[in-house]
């Protein structure tokens, strides 16, 4: 029932910010708020009523009736509260602060609040606006508005400068194409982001006014970065660089798209699995302290990783889950891997209510779920039904997980990029068994590159190879004919295929034995987690999102309780 109830919260939530263009159009969102805290205190009064009815509770009539009447409060509940979180949020992102600005080049100071994105042409600068008065336009600007301004590659402003830009404001309009349109005012808008500026002429005002945590960690990671171009060459440090901390941004767009072809563009994007290795890496340097004391600098260290890689949808999901395990364990609490996914989304989506339309963010989610929820019970039902695979090194369990895992994420992929790669179940059983070693090795050979540039040289050379591997087998399989396939699915058939697939997995979930892997208890999750290794049990859960290896590697159970 306390699934249920979290569930079906966090569904009626995301329903709310999805209608919400509508429901704040109706009504002032502050109306919506008064309703959901009318719907909260019905909640607990009957609630409260239940638990203190003993003649009542005792019918199993009732007991159902209760369930579905708790759960139909938390749904409205839930409703109102996303439109009424996604009006404020949209209030307090978007008041207007450069309407009057827009279509005219005007002079505006800010700070730069974001590390700069760097592309094969541009370079991507978020800038948030300081009150000024502009007396060309005799307009007074309040400060607070984000605009994005695209900038020189090689620019050399950084997180936490504050400059001058001048140049024309525009409102960001949709992109079209042959291949497709691209939402770029909602893919903005998700960040706060309602203006922009093209290639201004920008002046550096003084430096250091952002976070000075925040601003060490991003130094860290750049010196980081720079060591891993001083030992590896183009395209083997981009690719290391991308599997450890800085994602996709180190790959230029050719190398993505043959990635994408692949099936194996996941492997970049910082997920689940990089705040596995943080954690894991530190709670082993850290064996000889107690346990409550390595948990504690285990969960610095992911909130540090996540915060020095630029808070990135995946990454905050994975990292969320990560200090739920770690929580539990502190406080000795049975861990349910599936609410703690539904926990880490309902948090981002009233945080930030725009991260529901981010399609990283619904491929990660998916993709989890299709982990934890999916994936163990169709190994269990249909692994039998695939005797000519051979089950040595797990090889079927690894093509039938991707395969679900893949299924479960095509209609978004079709939906938004029209095409999906035919070939991703082979390349993934190819690349990641070894991925775990090639980037303990990669990150091995940088650290020790710090202390002496020649004795690092064998392990760049070990490291060389495997990269020089998953480099080949992407552009092996990205060029062949008829790899990947292409067709555009409308929004209709999206809804319509999970619909399908909810009921599938319904129908197979009820076939599933009761014990539930997922609600281990957390010492039993961490109690070898500094030594426990990653690639073992990370051939079925390793696809987009892989924070699951650290969960996943400490259980012993084989299927997940009915949802």
């Amino acid at each position: 029932m306390q699934n249920a109830r979290l569930y079906a919260l966090t569904i009626s939530v995301i329903g709310g910010v999805c209608f919400s263009p509508i429901g704040t159009g109706l009504c002032d969102p502050r109306v919506f708020l008064w309703v959901a805290s009318v719907l909260l205190a019905a909640m607990i009064g009957v609630r409260c009523f239940l638990w203190h009815s003993h003649i009542l509770q005792k019918t199993k009539i009732f007991e159902t009736k209760k369930d579905f009447k708790i759960i139909f409060l938390v749904c409205l509940f839930g409703f109102c509260l996303g439109l009424a979180r996604t009006g404020v949020w949209m209030s307090f992102n978007h008041s207007g602060v450069l309407d009057d600005l827009v279509n005219k080049k005007v002079s505006v100071t800010g700070v730069v609040i974001e590390e700069p994105q760097i592309s094969d042409a541009s370079s991507k600068i978020i800038l948030k606006t300081l009150p000024s008065f502009l007396a060309s336009t005799s307009v007074a600007v309040s400060g607070g508005a984000l605009l994005q301004v695209t900038a020189d590659r090689y620019t050399t402003i950084k997180y936490g400068d504050e400059i001058k830009v001048y140049g024309k404001v525009i409102v960001p309009q949709p992109i079209k194409s042959p291949d497709g349109d691209f939402a770029y005012d909602v893919y903005l808008a998700r960040q706060g982001i309602f203006y922009t500026m093209i290639f201004p002429s920008t002046t550096l005002v003084s430096p250091h006014h952002g976070n000075p945590a925040r601003e060490f960690l991003i130094n860290v990671k750049n010196n980081f970065l720079a060591k891993v171009d001083e030992l590896f060459t183009s395209p083997q440090s981009g690719l290391l660089a991308g599997l450890l901390v800085s994602g996709r941004s180190s790959l230029s767009k050719a190398e993505q798209a043959l990635f994408t072809q692949a099936g194996l563009i996941h492997i970049v994007a910082l997920s689940g699995f990089n705040v596995t290795i943080i954690a894991q890496g530190l709670m082993a340097l850290l064996i000889f302290l107690p346990k409550k004391v390595r948990l504690t600098i285990g969960a610095l260290g992911i909130i540090a990783f996540v915060t020095m890689t630029g808070f990135g949808s995946t990454v905050v999901r994975a990292g969320i889950m990560a200090l739920l395990v770690i929580a539990a364990a502190l406080v000795h609490r049975e861990y349910s891997v599936g609410r703690a996914l539904f926990m880490a989304v309902l948090c981002m989506v009233i945080w930030n209510p725009m991260v529901v339309y981010d399609v990283s963010f619904q491929l990660s989610c998916v993709a989890t779920f299709a982990v934890i929820f999916a994936v163990p019970p169709a190994l269990i039902k249909y692994s039998s039904r695939l005797k000519f695979l051979p089950a040595k090194f797990k090889i079927r369990e690894t093509m039938l997980g991707t395969a679900v895992i893949e299924i479960f994420l095509l209609p978004i992929l079709l939906a938004t990029s029209g095409k999906i790669s035919l070939v991703t179940v082979i390349t993934n059983l190819l690349i990641l068994p070894p991925l775990p070693i090639v980037m303990g090795f990669g990150f091995v050979a940088t650290l020790v590159g710090y202390l002496n540039y020649f004795l690092a040289m064998p392990l760049v050379v070990i490291s060389n190879l495997m990269l020089n591997y998953i480099l080949f087998i992407t552009n092996f399989f990205a060029n062949i004919p008829f790899g990947v396939f292409t067709f555009a699915l409308p929004t209709w058939a999206v809804f319509l295929i999970y619909g399908i697939l909810i009921f599938w997995l319904y129908k197979l979930q009820k076939e599933m034995p009761t014990k539930n892997p997922a609600s281990e208890t957390t010492t039993g999750l961490l109690q070898n987690l500094a030594g426990a290794p990653v690639a073992a049990s990370a051939l079925t859960q390793a696809n987009l999102e892989r924070v699951e290896n650290f969960l996943q590697s400490h259980s012993n159970s084989n299927y997940q309780k009915k949802p």
